[in-house]
């Protein structure tokens, strides 16, 4: 047989200091003999270096990824066996570890091309699209992001960090910490939204110093895992994000509908209201931006209004919070106008925006909101819809942090 060498081919296929000996394909696979022209320097048992040739060994089959026409590309290692003639053994050559690891049937190549895959799609779409089954895929995964992880804290300055917590599995919530400022990243996440995984999460990835940087925090309206937070976090101020004011305010339009739809409004009024437009039903209308409300929808809102002037009272006062958002230009001018809207709401939901008022007003110093944090939940919820949910929290965590690792960390390392 033959030999030859072609850079072109080996470049392509990253196998750069190998030799390919032979070139075969069918409506599946492509397989490419390869080998090592370099003798190995020492014995592995005695570090020897008089070795002779003693034949061949077993043919290795390592999968080496996907071709663009959609043949597996199959690496066909032929293993040389050399005996040392000082310990007189024999032993048979290994392919290099930047090919493969270990006793892996599958390529570093091949690894990288199933990560990028499983970026954006299921564990069951990727086994069937590269022929694998999900255990190996399980593996890879837990190997591969462990190895990148997704933590990086500036070295110096001030941070702002984001707390959110998002559906896990049925009840069950996870925690997703983000970095704000100076930069946007995901910093983790807590499989479960409990003082004590958030207080050994933090422990593990910010030291005493990191800690002491943290100065504002941004989070939602609820109390959970604040009173750890701030421990860890002496120095930080907390800011509500402005999105979760507005959305509770438009929670508490919605109670008051139901509340007068229900027990309130005389049979003859009940019968005018839009209970559901064409594809929104009104209370959705009515957290809407008014921007994109049509002149039909104007109409049902008047409708609304007129029947409830409650729920109309309450509207204003949501679309005035929205205002001051835009345009106060500091926290006295905000304070301001949010008491007059706090004096416009029932008395339980004047109760929560009073006490809440310094950390929504909070917002008004560095402008800081919690939006890049939403921005990850809209893409964890498409891989969770995906993949049909995960249960595993070990994988959860690995398969969701791996849709944020940038692709150009899992783009294939060349083999020498």
């Amino acid at each position: 047989m033959s030999t030859f060498t072609h850079n072109s081919m080996a470049s392509m296929l990253n196998l750069q200091g190998l030799i390919i000996y032979k070139l075969s394909s069918d409506k599946k696979t492509i397989n490419i003999k390869i080998g090592q022209p370099r003798k190995p320097s020492s014995c592995p048992y005695c570090n020897h270096n008089k070795l002779h040739s003693h034949g061949y060994g077993r043919n290795r089959s390592i999968k080496h990824g996907l071709a663009i026409s959609g043949q597996m590309i199959i690496l066909n290692w032929r293993s040389k066996r050399y005996k040392c003639l000082s310990c007189l053994r024999s032993f048979s050559q290994s392919p290099p570890k930047s090919l493969v690891t270990g006793r892996d049937r599958s390529s570093t190549v091949f690894n990288r091309q199933a990560l990028r895959e499983m970026q954006e799609k299921s564990f069951s779409s990727v086994a069937k699209n590269m022929r694998v089954s999900y255990t190996v895929l399980n593996k890879i995964i837990t190997r591969e992001v462990k190895e990148n992880s997704l933590f990086e804290l500036p070295k110096h300055g001030d941070i702002s960090i984001g707390v959110d917590e998002h559906a896990f599995l049925k009840r069950k919530l996870a925690t997703t910490m983000t970095l704000i400022t100076p930069n946007k990243t995901l910093l983790g996440i807590i499989p479960t939204a409990t003082s004590k995984a958030l207080n050994n999460w933090i422990d593990t990835n910010f030291s005493e110093i990191d800690k002491q940087r943290v100065t504002e925090i941004a989070i939602d309206m609820t109390k959970s895992l604040k009173k750890q937070l701030r421990l860890q976090f002496p120095n930080a101020k907390f800011v509500i994000d402005k999105f979760h004011v507005v959305s509770y305010l438009n929670n508490i339009i919605k109670e008051e509908y139901n509340l007068t739809a229900k027990y309130s409004l005389k049979p003859e009024d009940k019968a005018k209201l839009p209970i559901r437009t064409k594809d929104l039903h009104i209370t959705r209308v009515l957290a809407q931006d008014t921007s994109k409300w049509k002149p039909k929808r104007k109409q049902q809102v008047e409708t609304v209004f007129k029947l409830m002037p409650k729920v109309a009272e309450l509207w204003y006062a949501k679309e005035e919070m929205r205002a001051i958002y835009k345009e106060c230009i500091d926290r006295e001018e905000a304070r301001e106008r949010c008491q007059f809207v706090i004096s416009l709401l029932p008395k339980k939901a004047r109760g929560t925006i009073t006490k809440h008022l310094e950390e929504i007003l909070n917002y008004f110093d560095k402008h800081t909101t919690n939006a890049f944090t939403e921005g990850c939940h809209t893409k964890m919820k498409k891989l969770k819809r995906v993949s049909f949910g995960l249960k595993n929290p070990e994988i959860y965590v690995k398969k969701l942090e791996l849709a944020f690792i940038p692709r150009e960390k899992l783009i294939y390392p060349h083999t020498f």
